[in-house]
Protein backbone atom coordinates (compact mmCIF):
# COMPACT_ATOMS: atom_id res chain seq x y z
CA UNK A 1 0.00 0.00 0.00
CA UNK A 2 1.19 3.72 -1.00
CA UNK A 3 0.86 4.70 2.73
CA UNK A 4 1.62 1.67 4.41
CA UNK A 5 4.42 2.25 7.46
CA UNK A 6 7.06 0.56 5.38
CA UNK A 7 6.24 3.24 2.72
CA UNK A 8 6.07 5.85 4.74
CA UNK A 9 9.62 5.30 6.79
CA UNK A 10 11.01 4.48 3.56
CA UNK A 11 9.93 8.19 1.89
CA UNK A 12 11.13 10.12 5.37
CA UNK A 13 14.77 8.35 5.09
CA UNK A 14 14.48 9.44 1.59
CA UNK A 15 13.60 13.16 2.56
CA UNK A 16 16.49 13.23 5.22
CA UNK A 17 18.84 11.67 2.13
CA UNK A 18 18.11 14.51 0.32
CA UNK A 19 18.10 17.25 2.83
CA UNK A 20 22.00 16.01 4.18
CA UNK A 21 23.11 15.67 0.86
CA UNK A 22 21.71 19.44 -1.14
CA UNK A 23 21.39 20.93 2.61
CA UNK A 24 18.17 22.82 1.67
CA UNK A 25 15.25 21.60 -0.17
CA UNK A 26 12.02 23.35 -0.23
CA UNK A 27 8.70 21.22 -0.36
CA UNK A 28 7.56 21.17 -3.85
CA UNK A 29 11.21 19.93 -4.60
CA UNK A 30 10.58 17.35 -2.36
CA UNK A 31 7.34 16.53 -3.64
CA UNK A 32 8.59 16.41 -7.55
CA UNK A 33 11.64 14.52 -6.83
CA UNK A 34 9.32 11.71 -4.46
CA UNK A 35 6.48 11.71 -6.45
CA UNK A 36 3.76 12.75 -3.97
CA UNK A 37 1.18 15.55 -2.83
CA UNK A 38 3.14 18.37 -1.35
CA UNK A 39 0.26 17.61 1.62
CA UNK A 40 2.07 14.55 1.94
CA UNK A 41 5.47 15.88 1.93
CA UNK A 42 4.38 18.64 4.94
CA UNK A 43 2.96 16.08 7.10
CA UNK A 44 6.42 14.01 6.79
CA UNK A 45 8.35 16.87 7.22
CA UNK A 46 6.01 17.93 10.64
CA UNK A 47 7.55 14.72 12.21
CA UNK A 48 10.79 14.49 10.84
CA UNK A 49 10.86 18.09 12.50
CA UNK A 50 9.59 17.36 15.58
CA UNK A 51 12.11 14.37 15.87
CA UNK A 52 15.11 16.80 15.40
CA UNK A 53 16.18 15.24 11.76
CA UNK A 54 15.67 18.46 10.04
CA UNK A 55 14.85 21.79 10.33
CA UNK A 56 11.63 23.26 8.48
CA UNK A 57 11.09 27.00 9.02
CA UNK A 58 9.96 29.80 6.75
CA UNK A 59 8.70 27.02 3.81
CA UNK A 60 12.31 26.15 3.67
CA UNK A 61 13.97 22.27 4.74
CA UNK A 62 17.29 22.83 6.31
CA UNK A 63 19.93 20.03 7.58
CA UNK A 64 20.32 19.78 10.95
CA UNK A 65 24.13 21.66 11.50
CA UNK A 66 26.56 19.53 11.66
CA UNK A 67 24.77 16.48 9.27
CA UNK A 68 25.43 15.59 5.63
CA UNK A 69 27.83 18.95 4.41
CA UNK A 70 25.39 19.38 1.47
CA UNK A 71 24.27 22.96 2.41
CA UNK A 72 27.75 24.38 1.62
CA UNK A 73 27.80 22.57 -1.93
CA UNK A 74 24.72 23.91 -2.69
CA UNK A 75 25.50 27.35 -2.17
CA UNK A 76 28.55 26.77 -4.25
CA UNK A 77 25.99 25.65 -7.11
CA UNK A 78 23.67 28.54 -6.53
CA UNK A 79 26.57 31.23 -6.59
CA UNK A 80 27.32 29.54 -9.82
CA UNK A 81 24.12 29.70 -11.27
CA UNK A 82 23.38 32.68 -10.15
CA UNK A 83 26.48 34.44 -11.92
CA UNK A 84 26.00 32.77 -14.87
CA UNK A 85 22.50 34.13 -15.24
CA UNK A 86 23.82 37.56 -15.24
CA UNK A 87 25.35 37.66 -19.32
CA UNK A 88 21.77 37.26 -20.74
CA UNK A 89 21.16 41.13 -19.56
CA UNK A 90 24.31 42.44 -20.33
CA UNK A 91 25.14 43.73 -24.12
CA UNK A 92 27.94 43.75 -25.96
CA UNK A 93 30.25 46.81 -24.97
CA UNK A 94 28.48 48.09 -22.23
CA UNK A 95 29.81 49.57 -19.11
CA UNK A 96 29.35 47.81 -15.72
CA UNK A 97 29.86 49.05 -12.46
CA UNK A 98 30.60 45.83 -10.06
CA UNK A 99 31.11 45.65 -6.47
CA UNK A 100 33.25 43.48 -4.50
CA UNK A 101 30.91 41.17 -3.96
CA UNK A 102 32.02 37.64 -4.34
CA UNK A 103 29.35 36.84 -6.55
CA UNK A 104 30.49 39.69 -8.70
CA UNK A 105 33.70 38.17 -8.84
CA UNK A 106 32.02 34.91 -10.57
CA UNK A 107 29.95 37.07 -12.99
CA UNK A 108 33.52 38.56 -14.45
CA UNK A 109 34.48 34.84 -15.27
CA UNK A 110 31.42 34.26 -16.64
CA UNK A 111 31.36 37.66 -18.90
CA UNK A 112 34.56 35.85 -20.72
CA UNK A 113 31.42 35.29 -23.58
CA UNK A 114 31.79 38.89 -24.21
CA UNK A 115 33.38 42.08 -24.66
CA UNK A 116 32.73 44.99 -21.68
CA UNK A 117 34.01 47.15 -19.53
CA UNK A 118 34.47 46.34 -15.58
CA UNK A 119 34.71 48.91 -13.04
CA UNK A 120 35.00 47.05 -9.99
CA UNK A 121 36.64 47.72 -6.07
CA UNK A 122 37.53 44.20 -6.13
CA UNK A 123 41.75 44.04 -7.16
CA UNK A 124 41.04 39.90 -7.68
CA UNK A 125 39.29 40.84 -10.77
CA UNK A 126 42.12 41.54 -12.92
CA UNK A 127 42.94 37.69 -12.68
CA UNK A 128 39.49 36.65 -14.44
CA UNK A 129 39.05 34.69 -17.09
CA UNK A 130 37.42 37.12 -19.55
CA UNK A 131 36.82 37.68 -23.31
CA UNK A 132 39.75 39.59 -24.98
CA UNK A 133 37.89 42.46 -25.82
CA UNK A 134 37.14 42.44 -22.21
CA UNK A 135 38.63 45.96 -20.45
CA UNK A 136 39.24 45.71 -16.17
CA UNK A 137 39.37 49.17 -14.21
CA UNK A 138 40.02 49.12 -10.85
CA UNK A 139 38.88 51.93 -8.69
CA UNK A 140 41.92 52.72 -6.41
CA UNK A 141 41.61 53.14 -3.08
CA UNK A 142 42.62 51.70 0.62
CA UNK A 143 42.75 48.41 1.23
CA UNK A 144 40.31 46.73 3.58
CA UNK A 145 42.08 44.85 6.31
CA UNK A 146 39.22 42.15 6.90
CA UNK A 147 38.91 41.50 3.23
CA UNK A 148 40.72 42.32 -0.37
CA UNK A 149 38.37 45.07 -1.38
CA UNK A 150 39.49 48.66 -2.00
CA UNK A 151 37.23 51.46 -0.08
CA UNK A 152 37.52 54.77 1.22
CA UNK A 153 37.20 58.63 -0.36
CA UNK A 154 40.11 57.36 -3.52
CA UNK A 155 37.46 55.12 -4.17
CA UNK A 156 34.71 57.28 -4.02
CA UNK A 157 35.74 59.73 -5.81
CA UNK A 158 36.46 57.61 -8.86
CA UNK A 159 33.48 56.44 -9.04
CA UNK A 160 31.52 59.76 -8.80
CA UNK A 161 33.46 60.96 -11.65
CA UNK A 162 32.38 57.94 -14.11
CA UNK A 163 28.81 56.50 -15.49
CA UNK A 164 27.67 53.01 -15.93
CA UNK A 165 25.53 51.41 -18.48
CA UNK A 166 24.37 48.60 -15.82
CA UNK A 167 25.62 48.12 -12.26
CA UNK A 168 25.90 44.93 -10.89
CA UNK A 169 25.65 44.65 -7.12
CA UNK A 170 25.59 41.43 -4.42
CA UNK A 171 24.33 42.73 -0.98
CA UNK A 172 23.52 41.36 2.08
CA UNK A 173 20.43 41.64 2.86
CA UNK A 174 17.09 42.67 0.30
CA UNK A 175 13.47 43.63 1.57
CA UNK A 176 10.26 45.70 1.11
CA UNK A 177 10.68 48.28 3.64
CA UNK A 178 14.88 48.15 4.02
CA UNK A 179 15.34 48.18 0.51
CA UNK A 180 19.40 47.18 -0.32
CA UNK A 181 21.29 47.17 2.61
CA UNK A 182 24.98 46.19 3.78
CA UNK A 183 26.63 44.82 7.02
CA UNK A 184 29.29 46.80 6.12
CA UNK A 185 29.00 51.55 6.32
CA UNK A 186 31.97 51.72 3.59
CA UNK A 187 30.52 48.98 1.47
CA UNK A 188 26.97 50.56 1.38
CA UNK A 189 28.67 54.20 0.36
CA UNK A 190 30.46 52.21 -2.76
CA UNK A 191 27.34 50.57 -3.44
CA UNK A 192 24.79 53.19 -3.41
CA UNK A 193 27.67 55.57 -5.33
CA UNK A 194 27.46 52.68 -8.18
CA UNK A 195 23.65 52.46 -8.06
CA UNK A 196 23.64 56.07 -8.56
CA UNK A 197 25.48 56.24 -11.35
CA UNK A 198 23.43 53.36 -13.67
CA UNK A 199 21.90 54.85 -16.52
CA UNK A 200 20.24 51.74 -18.17
CA UNK A 201 19.71 49.10 -15.37
CA UNK A 202 20.47 47.90 -11.89
CA UNK A 203 20.82 44.03 -11.21
CA UNK A 204 21.34 42.87 -7.52
CA UNK A 205 22.04 39.29 -6.92
CA UNK A 206 21.37 37.63 -3.82
CA UNK A 207 20.70 33.97 -2.62
CA UNK A 208 17.88 33.37 -0.65
CA UNK A 209 19.89 33.51 2.87
CA UNK A 210 19.50 37.60 2.15
CA UNK A 211 16.11 37.77 0.52
CA UNK A 212 13.99 39.60 3.28
CA UNK A 213 16.79 40.31 5.50
CA UNK A 214 17.34 44.07 6.36
CA UNK A 215 21.59 44.80 7.19
CA UNK A 216 21.99 47.45 9.59
CA UNK A 217 23.48 50.47 6.60
CA UNK A 218 21.08 51.24 3.45
CA UNK A 219 22.39 51.11 0.04
CA UNK A 220 19.19 52.25 -2.10
CA UNK A 221 15.42 51.48 -1.78
CA UNK A 222 14.22 47.99 -3.22
CA UNK A 223 12.64 50.57 -6.23
CA UNK A 224 16.08 51.50 -7.56
CA UNK A 225 16.56 48.17 -8.50
CA UNK A 226 15.29 46.26 -12.22
CA UNK A 227 16.35 42.74 -12.23
CA UNK A 228 16.72 40.69 -9.18
CA UNK A 229 18.81 37.50 -9.38
CA UNK A 230 17.81 34.62 -6.68
CA UNK A 231 17.01 30.95 -6.84
CA UNK A 232 14.35 28.78 -6.07
CA UNK A 233 15.03 28.07 -2.17
CA UNK A 234 14.38 32.35 -1.63
CA UNK A 235 11.15 33.40 0.17
CA UNK A 236 8.35 33.55 -2.40
CA UNK A 237 6.47 35.59 -0.70
CA UNK A 238 9.15 38.45 -0.17
CA UNK A 239 9.63 37.46 -4.14
CA UNK A 240 6.18 38.30 -5.00
CA UNK A 241 6.43 42.11 -3.40
CA UNK A 242 8.86 42.88 -5.51
CA UNK A 243 7.29 41.24 -8.44
CA UNK A 244 4.39 43.77 -7.81
CA UNK A 245 7.25 46.89 -7.36
CA UNK A 246 7.96 45.75 -10.96
CA UNK A 247 11.17 44.13 -10.60
CA UNK A 248 12.01 41.18 -12.86
CA UNK A 249 12.68 38.16 -10.20
CA UNK A 250 14.98 35.63 -11.87
CA UNK A 251 15.09 32.51 -9.90
CA UNK A 252 17.72 29.80 -10.72
CA UNK A 253 17.23 26.18 -10.02
CA UNK A 254 19.62 23.78 -8.03
CA UNK A 255 17.56 20.23 -8.28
Amino acid sequence: MKNSLANVQARRSDIERLVDRHGIATVKGLALRLKVSEITIRRDLKILHAMGRVKWHNGLVEAIAGQGGGEQRTLAVIAQRIAAAVPNYIARYSTLFMNANSLCLQVINELAKIPVTVITNNPCATACARHEGTKIMITGGRVSTKKSVLAGSVTLNFLSSRIADVTVIGCDGISVDGGLTSSNAEAAAIDSMMVTKAKKCVICLADYRKIGVTQQYHIADLGKVDILITDSFADEAVLQQARRKGINVIQVTVW
